[in-house]
């Protein structure tokens, strides 16, 4: 049912059920749940966790989701993981450069992972961290 209308789906389902089993079915769908896409922020922020994604969303506000960094947060040491065309990808942001302007928000999109370092980031999270370069990898054509 994935990427298609309630009124699409019942057709389909009323076609099927109409080559072997019932003359003219009617079949109705009704959207009880519906599953989007979502981030995960860690590291040091008020309240990690995996967040929806509900539109366009940029890194600032994917953040401010979370709560905001912790007094221990190291602004300037920022990585977001996506994967490109099947390759994990990281780039670094500096929230500081961000919020003075002298930098783009990028756009979040579902299935990034946000990492701010601070003193609660996991020591794995910590050591790719201090080597993605401020600059986004994946950035260009994405």
């Amino acid at each position: 049912a994935k990427g298609k209308t309630t009124f699409t789906l019942s057709r389909e389902i009323e076609e099927m059920l109409a080559k072997s089993y019932l003359r003219n079915p009617q079949v109705t769908v009704r959207l009880s749940q519906a599953f989007g896409q979502s981030i995960t922020v860690e590291g040091a922020v008020q309240k990690p966790g995996v967040y929806p994604v509900r539109g366009r969303m940029t890194l600032l506000q994917a953040i401010a989701v979370s709560g905001g960094p912790t007094e221990t947060a190291d602004s300037r040491r920022v990585v977001v993981f996506r994967t490109v065309e099947g390759e994990r990808r990281a780039a670094g942001f500096d929230l500081r450069q961000i919020r003075q302007g002298r930098a783009d928000d990028p756009q979040i999109y579902g299935n990034d992972i946000i990492v701010i370092d601070g003193s609660e980031t996991k020591a794995g999270y910590r050591e790719i961290i201090k080597t993605v370069p401020l600059i986004g990898l994946f950035i260009r054509g994405y």
